[in-house]
């Protein structure tokens, strides 16, 4: 029963921290981080959980490495979350946290030597509500929130994570944080002040539209908007680039023929950046070269013209789906609560409410 009540606890915060993010009401308080301190600390609480698998942890600093620019729980939350995964899901070797200087932005690596991850699972790990493997899930333990909220806290410091792995042979999670410039202050510095979020919407809730054509870019998405899905569009690929970047879609629809650049040359740029690479993407195109289609990475194609069943169908299959699950949403800010429920809601999903812990454990 305690386990289970800290399993439920453990929930109730990763939905309280994921409905604050999304409604923009989460705020970051930046500092100058002395990163090595900090994984220090994190692994004086994570330590004695890999010994008692007979784990080691080992740590790789690069000689002169920057302090950052974050806020320092928030940092935190990320790498014990990296930590925890790893320690988890590693039974035997070790895991390695490494740390070096990338121009200006200061690069982490969590490595482990566990059971790794599937090519389909790292296209949508970092999704809400998702989760690995369902063997591993089952056995390990697991909400599906815990690294979408990661990703979502390097984004709002302006920085990326990406996963590399292969099943049996461990994984790499790697993220990005601004380095702190030269001259900002010390590492005592209380000095705090909001930080920027790149991205004041809501990412991830729309599905981007690409066609230069804009009575092919207006049908797809009337037909995609019938079924209760947001749109973005973009007429041709420097924009195309542009906007997946700035609004993170959970899907995009990509013509090849286009006027500047052609959509192969988009999707192999979608697929090398690490801010948009996990993003699926329906190739929808009179061209017929299937083959090169998905050897680019694309998740599935259609030919033009297209049935809107099938345009659907295929949307469908290639959304992480929420319908018929049951969701407790807990915050005791009335406008999170409301803002999570409503995003669930357009997935199909049932959403209750509560209010506080007290009130979720009578819920469950």
């Amino acid at each position: 029963m305690n386990k289970s009540g800290q399993s439920l606890l453990a929930l109730i915060n990763q939905i309280l921290d994921l409905s604050k993010i999304e409604a923009g009401k989460m705020e970051l308080s930046v500092e100058r981080v002395d990163l090595p301190a900090l994984i220090i600390s994190i692994l004086e609480s994570i330590s004695p959980l890999a010994q008692e698998k007979g784990l080691r942890i080992e740590t790789r600093f690069a000689p002169g490495l920057p302090a950052v620019e974050g806020d320092a729980a928030r940092l935190k939350q990320v790498l014990i979350n990296l930590l925890s995964n790893a320690v988890k899901f590693t039974e035997r070797g070790h895991i390695e946290v490494i740390a070096q200087p990338s121009g200006r932005m200061v690069r982490i690596a969590v490595k482990d030597t566990g059971i790794g991850i599937s090519a389909d699972s790292q296209r949508v790990i970092f999704e809400e509500f998702v989760q690995g493997d369902g063997s591993s899930t089952r056995r390990h333990g697991g909400t599906g929130l815990g690294l979408s909220i990661v990703r979502k806290l390097v984004e709002m410091h302006g920085g990326a994570i990406t996963v590399s792995s292969e099943p049996g042979r461990g994984s790499t999670f790697t993220f990005t944080v601004p380095a702190w410039a030269t001259g900002q202050g010390a590492v005592t510095s209380l000095q705090r002040r909001p930080l920027r979020r790149p991205n004041q919407g809501l990412p991830g809730t729309a599905i981007l539209v690409v066609d230069d054509d804009p009575s092919v870019r207006q049908l797809i998405s009337r037909h995609l908007e019938q079924e209760g899905w947001k749109t973005v569009q973009a007429s041709n690929a420097t924009d195309a680039l542009q906007l997946a970047r700035e609004s993170r879609p959970m899907l995009i629809t990509l013509d090849i023929m286009m006027p500047d650049a052609s959509g192969w040359w988009v999707l192999e740029k979608l697929k090398e950046d690490p801010q948009t690479a996990g993003i699926p993407v329906l190739v929808v195109t009179i061209v017929e070269d299937q083959r090169l289609v998905f050897a680019l990475g694309a998740s599935d194609y259609l030919g033009k013209p297209y049935d809107r069943g099938a345009l659907i169908a295929k949307i469908h299959r290639l959304l992480p789906q929420l319908d018929g699950k049951r969701v407790l949403v807990v915050d005791d800010d009335p406008e999170a609560r409301a803002m999570l429920a409503k995003i669930l809601k357009e997935e199909h999903a049932t959403v209750v409410g509560a209010a506080s812990g007290d009130e979720a454990m009578t819920l469950v």
